[in-house]
């Protein structure tokens, strides 16, 4: 699935480098903001490459906790004119999932007698893909810049593996539904 996802992304790129209907966007929805790259391949098509990365580090005295997620996709979204100014589109976007966990825990907060400081920890880590069935209102404010609101279903399937304090533990399969509404700024060249 990563390699589909790389070979989209070096296609949309190199299609987007030739023409003028290239664009760039963000999503925002909190704190899970995606990066677009959009491409018009028609008036009523749009080829859409997106990326997403978070990093994340909680300290609480004896825990350490870090996550780390990364997501590449593509979509195909279909657009309809509904005035001048504004248009509606749907379509959907895969993406290639990946994130990690990590959890430290300090011996040596608990006041324990440990010649040297002694840290365990558990380690986890999932990767798959997600299929997001999108819905969106678009406003174009000038010719080239335009604001959304989104609604989408999406669909996530990851593969786990986890460890604690040095041992494997089986984890089976995750898979999630949920739905997401986000505000998309879009700019095209």
């Amino acid at each position: 699935m990563l390699r589909i996802m790389i070979l989209a992304a070096i296609l949309l790129t190199s299609i987007g480098a030739q023409a003028s209907n290239f664009g760039i966007g963000i999503s925002i929805e909190g704190s899970d903001n995606h990066v677009y790259i959009p491409y018009m391949l028609n008036d009523d098509w749009i080829l859409e490459g997106s990326f997403y990365y978070s990093k994340r580090t909680y300290d609480y005295d004896e825990f350490l906790t870090r996550f780390e997620e990364r997501e590449f996709g593509i979509g195909l979204l279909r657009k309809h004119t509904l005035k001048e100014k504004s248009f509606s589109y749907y379509g959907l976007r895969a993406s290639y999932v990946k994130s990690s966990r990590s959890t430290f825990l300090d011996f040596a907060s608990f006041g324990l007698m440990l010649v040297v400081d002694f840290r365990e920890g558990s380690f986890a880590s999932a990767d798959g893909y997600s299929l997001e069935h999108t819905f969106g209102i678009a406003y174009e404010v000038t010719d080239n810049f335009s604001i959304a609101a989104e609604v989408a279903w999406k669909y996530m399937d990851l593969e786990s593996k986890q460890t604690s304090l040095g041992e494997a533990i089986l984890t089976p399969l995750q898979d999630s539904n949920s739905t997401e509404t986000r505000l998309a700024l879009r700019y095209f060249f």
